[in-house]
């Protein structure tokens, strides 16, 4: 396929989008085993799960946008099979900073506070300990609205208002 190369307004080349494709964004409740690092050698962040505690889920994603695109008439790409030098997307990242009682399971409370750092909160999608299997932008907003307003209230008992 051929792509048509523009000039932006600073002299920069750059292609611009093929005109003719269409994403299908799949969401689905995974294995939720993701492991995040940051790595010694190339310094830069890298996430690890197993693939195969959600493969069902990936077959399933992959044979429905197999059959769209065949009703379209359209070459389906399924991006989990680019290889080991193929880029995983996830357009709203949650887990890394799991919401739980217990310490020992979860790195902040119900109202986002980080377990044993007095005054450190965490209130984005990092608080949600595993994929809900919806798009969680909502939940996310309410949990960061719930926990300010718990910070708010915590707050304005301890200066006496």
């Amino acid at each position: 396929m051929h792509r048509k190369i523009s000039e932006s307004p600073i002299g920069v080349r750059r292609r611009t989008p093929i005109g003719d494709s269409l994403i299908f964004l799949c969401i689905g409740r995974d294995a939720a085993d993701g492991r995040m690092r940051l790595t010694r050698v190339f310094k830069r962040f890298d996430v690890r799960f197993d693939r195969a505690r959600s493969a069902g889920l990936f077959d399933r994603m992959r044979e429905t946008v197999t059959d769209l695109c065949r009703a379209a008439g359209a070459t389906a790409f399924f991006a989990l099979d680019a290889g080991p030098l193929g880029n995983y997307v996830t357009v709203h990242p949650l887990g890394g900073c799991p919401m739980s009682d217990d310490p020992a399971t979860g790195v902040v409370d119900d109202a986002g506070k980080v377990h044993g750092y007095e005054g450190l909160y965490v209130l984005d999608g990092s608080i949600v300990p595993t994929a809900i299997g919806v798009n969680p932008s909502k939940t996310i907003a309410a949990l960061a609205e719930r926990g300010i307003e718990k910070l708010l209230a915590e707050r304005g008992r301890a200066s006496g208002r």
